[in-house]
């Protein structure tokens, strides 16, 4: 095993090395095995609150020196390294990349008494950005600071060093080596954490960069602490198993990384450009082509030219996944662990993320979207979420967020943020604060769906449905039936003036936001004899949106709400939720295969008529 010891055994204790199913790595690699290097830090994964924050990133990575000792260790080992490839004397400086390259730079330079640079990742209008940090965090003007000045690059792991040079297809040089030259800065040598030794060294050596890694991750490395039986012949040749592993499985679990909004699509763009002859050799391109499409609603040629925006609404992606599945049953995750309730909850014992991809498995097959209640899932990880999500979109239904966010703008994004990165296609949404507009952009914005709470079929919700909201704005957009007055007598200057104030309930308001705000749903509750939503609000609704928005319809099967009025009005628009009646049926797979076909009965009525 190439390296030093110790930081191999801290790479395995922490599992910044773990085996994994097959993924694509930064260069566009098919990896089957991880090297997380910043694992051995022991934060939990905290240093994510600083990705955009160079200098609290320096902070973090310093303090976590004195709050972990192991890894404390491992900085001395990399600075002991990098004293020996810098000049003895004269001005000289370590650097690292945006993000977890910083985690090991900043404490070397910290520990050597030398500045710090600190380069982001290249965004439009600001292709080379970098901050200075001196030796004790403190900013440092970058104008000149790095002309003819020597600098050892720090990386946290290297596989093919495309992160530290590429050149692209126009000829133009991107990475960090780049960024660093065209500053001034002299780079001859690159200290690395973890090599995965597939190419990263030879290709940095053509553009005068030699690597020195700490831990090589090879073959006796693999034998010892590899469980895959593959790893090996992984290791010996890469893009041959690559190859072969497409013919045989295809590429479609990799449908995740073209996501617009996921800040992946770096990895499979180099994916593409590597295995796309092999894809089509093999007949397994359309197949990823599609399945890229339907989540996305861009094609891979479209991704690749850069197209971003939400250009698939998620009223568009439900309509398609109602066509292929003939259901608009989406099935209600809402996992109750087993003291929680008294009834309606998983066995005791039971694993709530196992139990809940089980139950994913079992509604596949007759639902068209699964409705995750985000309180009910407070304890997983969001790799766990993500691995939900997934399975959600492998089983071709749309995953939805049902944290029903409702706060101030920072906050609501968020909750976004975590729902882009986990995967789900929309998220519900509490408009009661009033930023209507703010919310469906920044949804928007990072590619989910919005789905606004409109009428619950809570007793509680009675009065709160009916509480006025003065119309200051554009009063011809509501409908004069919806519309109350309230007159205020005013004497000004002896003359007496009648101020009419106008008013709609809030429900109304709501449905006109929903329309006015281009929200992509609504949420309303199934109507019943035992609850207070009527007919006439559930129309008046529709006036407002009419066939532009979806309604997600909760309150079928256990708190027996009537599907069947408000399919007529909305046809297959409506998601229409149920939670417990098939979560914690005997049998769920056949319960959802139940209400499917119940669902499909009412369809067809309307249909017909």
């Amino acid at each position: 095993m190439a390296g030093n010891q110790f930081v191999a055994e801290q790479l395995v204790k922490t599992s910044g090395f773990q085996d994994v199913d097959p993924t694509l790595l930064a260069a566009g690699e098919i990896g089957i095995y991880y090297c997380n290097s910043e694992k051995v830090v022991g934060d939990g994964g905290f240093f994510k609150e600083f990705e955009n924050n160079a200098q609290g990133m320096w902070h973090h990575a310093v303090g976590m020196m004195d709050r972990n000792p192991d890894f404390k260790k491992i900085i001395e080992i990399l600075a002991e390294e990098a004293s020996r490839l810098l000049p003895k004397e004269g001005h000289c400086t370590i650097s690292g990349g945006q993000t977890r390259d910083w985690l090991f730079s900043a404490p070397v330079a910290h520990l050597l008494g030398l500045p710090h640079v600190s380069i982001y990742k290249p965004v439009a209008n600001h292709p080379d950005h970098i901050e200075v940090q001196g030796d004790d965090g403190s900013p440092i003007s970058t104008g000149g600071f790095l002309w003819k000045c020597p600098n050892l690059h720090i990386v946290d792991l290297i596989t093919e060093g495309s992160s530290c040079y590429h050149k692209e297809a126009d000829g133009s040089e991107t990475g960090w080596i780049p960024i660093l030259r065209r500053a001034g800065a002299q780079i001859t040598d690159l200290l690395s954490v973890v090599t995965r030794y597939q190419g990263g060294e030879e290709n940095l050596a053509q553009v005068g960069v030699n690597v020195h890694p700490i831990v090589g991750i090879d073959e006796e490395f693999l034998r010892e602490h590899s469980q895959n039986p593959e790893a090996v012949a992984y290791f010996r040749d890469p893009t041959k198993w690559s190859k072969n592993f497409l013919r045989k499985k295809g590429a479609k679990m990799f449908a995740r990384f073209f996501d617009p909004s996921g800040g992946k699509q770096d990895r499979a763009k180099r994916f593409v450009e590597r295995y796309e002859d092999a894809l089509h050799t093999t007949n397994k391109f359309d197949a990823l082509d599609r399945r890229v499409s339907s989540h996305y609603g861009l094609s891979i040629d479209q991704i690749m030219k850069g197209e971003t925006l939400y250009k698939t609404t998620l009223m568009q992606k439900w309509k398609e996944i109602v066509a292929r599945k003939n259901s608009i049953l989406c099935a209600g995750l809402d996992p109750s662990e087993y003291w929680q309730a008294t009834e309606n909850t998983m066995p005791e014992g039971a694993d709530k993320f196992e139990w809940s991809m089980d139950f994913i498995d079992k509604v596949a097959p007759y639902s068209s979207a699964v409705k995750i209640n985000r309180n009910f899932i407070k304890g997983l990880t969001r790799e766990q979420v993500s691995a939900l999500t997934q399975r959600i979109w492998d089983r071709d239904m749309l995953p939805l967020d049902d944290p029903k966010v409702a706060d101030i703008g920072n906050t609501n994004d968020s909750g976004l943020y975590a729902a882009q990165k986990e995967g789900f296609a929309g998220v519900t949404y509490s408009p009661f604060p009033g930023n209507f507009e703010e919310a469906a952009m920044m949804a928007h914005n990072r590619g989910l769906g919005i789905i606004g709470m409109d009428i619950m079929s809570n007793p509680q919700h009675k009065t709160e449905k009916m509480k006025l909201a003065e119309v200051t704005e554009n009063p011809a957009g509501y409908h004069l039936e919806d519309i109350v007055e309230l007159h205020e007598l005013h004497e000004v200057e002896g003359v007496k003036k009648d101020i009419v104030h106008k008013f709609v309930p809030q429900y109304i308001q709501l449905a006109r936001a929903a329309a006015d705000y281009k929200w992509d749903g609504v949420v309303i509750g199934a109507p019943s004899p035992g609850n207070h939503v009527s007919l006439r609000e559930v129309a008046r609704i529709r006036a407002y949106v009419g066939n532009d928005v979806l309604v997600l319809m909760p309150g079928v099967g256990a708190q027996g709400g009537d599907a069947e009025s408000i399919i007529k009005m909305f046809g297959d628009n409506v998601i229409v939720n149920v939670g417990r009646a098939v979560l914690y049926a005997k049998d769920p797979a056949k319960a959802a295969m139940q209400y499917r076909d119940m669902l499909n009965g009412i369809r067809a009525k309307y249909k017909a008529a």
